[in-house]
């Protein structure tokens, strides 16, 4: 869909927290996709470990959103955990999401990213100040949104200024081929 909207390259910005310099840089999307397992988001999966066997599927955007105004990490992660284990038992026995040992919460993790490597895209980046290497995460549906709200702002003032130059009207001005907005606003100037 990004790629369809705004094209193949994305440019984004970071600050180094080494030096505190912003850097740009460019991405390609074909460079960001990960091969990844055929599964759906409605598939269950199963993982054994240390005793316990697990009934889970894979996070979507519901349980990310379900998650939303929950400021401590653990408690979100909790939260999280409930929403993706659809059974859990211990011997054989029920138990809670929460008697899940942290063992067998980390091979849950592992198991998810395995599953799904599109989940958490980390980009490395590198300052050209002090040669800091870090990871960003990378949340292409953060970045979309951001980028959606930008050419917004950018059509509404098109459309400012064509109105107010030529007096027309904002369905006129949408009617208007690109290529045509464009030449007329640069007849008017900046």
């Amino acid at each position: 869909l990004r790629e369809r909207l705004f094209g193949a390259k994305l440019v984004n910005n970071a600050v180094c927290p080494q030096c505190e310099e912003r850097i740009e840089w460019e991405q390609n999307i074909a460079d960001l996709v990960v091969g990844s397992a055929d599964v759906s988001a409605t598939d269950r999966f199963s993982l054994q470990q240390d005793g316990y066997r697990l009934c889970f599927r894979l996070p979507n955007s519901k349980d990310m959103a379900g998650l939303e105004g929950l400021s401590e990490i653990e408690r979100a992660q909790k939260q999280l955990l409930k929403r993706l284990i659809v059974s859990a038992e211990y011997a054989g026995r029920a138990c809670e999401p929460e008697q899940i040992p942290e063992s067998v919460v980390r091979a849950l993790n592992e198991r998810i990213e395995a599953l799904d490597p599109q989940a958490e895209i980390r980009i490395q980046l590198t300052c050209p100040e002090c040669s800091n290497r870090w990871d960003v995460f990378f949340d292409i549906a953060g970045f979309l949104w951001a980028e959606v709200n930008e050419w917004a702002e950018r059509m509404l003032q098109s459309i400012h200024k064509l109105a107010w130059a030529y007096g027309w009207s904002e369905r006129d001005i949408l009617n208007l081929s690109p290529v045509r907005r464009q030449l007329y606003l640069g007849m008017i100037g900046p």
